[in-house]
């Protein structure tokens, strides 16, 4: 799971907050093999809240249901944007394929 983690967390940074979450993904980029499942989800969970720029929420905003489910929302949002980026490549790859 090593490489889709940091695929992924460079999703996020192309399509979150790119200073945040690529630095977040170079701290994390030489991995360690004995903790690696630990290591991947710090690492998606860290790059996916400093894209979204989640540094700034505090306790208060866990307590009211209306402000979780926006950040949800947030979260889904990229989720969803990074997937359309990938899609893309992949496109762009495959019409490469067939020109060539």
């Amino acid at each position: 799971d090593w490489i889709p983690a940091r695929l992924f967390a460079l999703g996020y940074a192309l399509v979150g907050s790119f200073d945040t979450a690529f630095a977040v993904l170079t701290r994390f980029l030489p991995g360690s093999w004995a903790n690696m499942a630990e290591e991947n989800t710090s690492l998606l969970r860290e790059a996916g809240s400093g894209a979204l720029h989640l540094d700034h929420v505090r306790g208060e905003h866990w307590e009211d249901p209306n402000e979780i489910n926006a950040l949800v929302e947030r979260a889904n949002h990229l989720i969803m944007r990074t997937l359309v980026v990938f899609l893309a490549v992949l496109a762009l790859m495959t019409l490469a394929g067939w020109a060539g």
